[in-house]
């Protein structure tokens, strides 16, 4: 059989490493996986193209996007006959309604990958789901919380849902000759004391605020030479910076901005706790590429963070969720703990990756699916 796969994406800010992983482990294993954008992004390139993979545009407008357009379900159809496509895999709810549809009219099966708790949030997204449903041949959740949500939401007893938990390539976060001074003269980071860094969006469901009020209660009591590193970008810059300036702790806190994918190894070195207060998540790979740097990680009691850091805190530290108090008393803790004790939280967590959530088990399980998928159609 022509194995041709239809990998379908937003546009190439959605290129992330995890895509990058299962386009390859498709490749090797001897399908031909084809990149479709729905639309471009004025200032973004595909990097799959620049590892070989076809990549096409749909050239659909946002605002086409944002509401349901005929047209761009006919030039879904069309690529999939033209192309000759054998599988479609989908990943957000909008595109999956449109390629629940064109699966409907060529009869060529779909997977979809759902990695947010909250994509079913209204009646309408519940409704389109329930009717997508039964063009669905796999559905792929990235934690046991995402699978329980679909389930709550829907009603749905009989999804063909499988869990594959995401998956990291953990060398690519061990930096053995770069030292932590290296790192942090590499951003223009303090050179002395504690670091507790966070990357993140800077959006409500990460929960910078909570972060920040208990940084800012933890350092005025106890005033330490501790320093919070804040990276990403967002439409909660300019409101997280104004908190900052109004705790007074401007001196204490730096906002670095948007990095690079490819630095955030760097970056994690520079850290020497990493904090991820977020309410609302599917699976973080913030929180995995932390654990493979050997950081010990401070993170919420959400469902998706408890399935990696265990439900006994065995491979971090969990608090609860938009609770001051509780994220202040996890800072101090770490903080006054033996760094000895902490290289060696490091060291388990970063074991837990290579059992649990590595690149080769998401890969494997992942292309498996592809291939029951390949055999029911033969």
């Amino acid at each position: 059989m022509d194995k041709r796969i239809l990998y379908i994406l937003d546009d190439p800010s959605r290129d992330k490493h995890v895509h990058e992983y299962v386009l390859e482990g498709l490749r090797e294993k001897g399908y031909f996986p084809i990149v479709a954008y729905f639309w471009r992004h004025q200032d973004l390139r595909s990097t799959y193209a620049n590892k070989g993979f076809l990549t096409l545009y749909l050239n659909s407008s946002v605002k086409n996007h944002k509401g349901f357009s005929p047209r761009n379900l006919w030039k879904l159809v069309f690529l999939i006959r033209s192309m000759n496509i054998k599988i479609v895999h989908v990943q957000r709810h909008r595109l999956m309604v449109y390629c629940a549809l064109a699966s409907r009219i060529t009869g060529v099966p779909l997977i979809y990958t759902v990695r947010l708790t909250s994509v079913l949030r209204n009646k309408k997204r519940i409704t389109a789901f329930r009717f997508a449903a039964k063009r669905i041949s796999k559905i792929i959740c990235v934690s046991k919380d995402v699978a329980r949500s679909l389930l709550e939401a829907t009603k749905l007893d009989n999804l063909p849902i499988e869990v594959i938990y995401n998956g990291i390539d953990i060398n690519q976060y061990v930096l053995p000759s770069v030292t932590k001074t290296q790192a942090r003269k590499t951003f223009n980071l303090p050179k002395e004391g504690f670091i507790y860094g966070i990357i993140a969006r800077l959006r409500k469901a990460k929960d910078h605020h909570t972060l920040i009020r208990a940084f800012s209660s933890f350092t005025h009591q106890d005033n330490p030479d501790a320093h919070l590193i804040i990276v990403g970008d967002g439409p909660l810059e300019k409101d997280l910076k104004h908190l900052v300036q109004q705790l007074g702790i401007n001196e204490r806190v730096r906002f670095v901005g948007r990095i690079e994918p490819e630095k955030v190894p760097m970056m994690l070195k520079a850290f020497d706790v990493f904090v991820h207060p977020s309410f609302r998540e599917g699976l973080p790979m913030a929180i995995l590429e932390a654990m493979s740097a050997g950081l010990p990680v401070i993170g919420n009691k959400c469902p998706p963070i408890v399935e990696i850091l265990g439900a006994n805190q065995q491979f971090g530290i969990v608090c609860e969720s938009k609770n001051v108090p509780s994220m202040e008393e996890a800072l101090r803790k770490v903080y006054y703990m033996d760094r000895a004790e902490l290289s060696k939280i490091g060291d388990i967590g970063r074991r837990r990756i290579v059992e649990k959530f590595s690149k080769e088990s998401m890969v494997e399980k992942t292309t498996k699916v592809y291939d029951e998928i390949s055999k029911s159609i033969e």
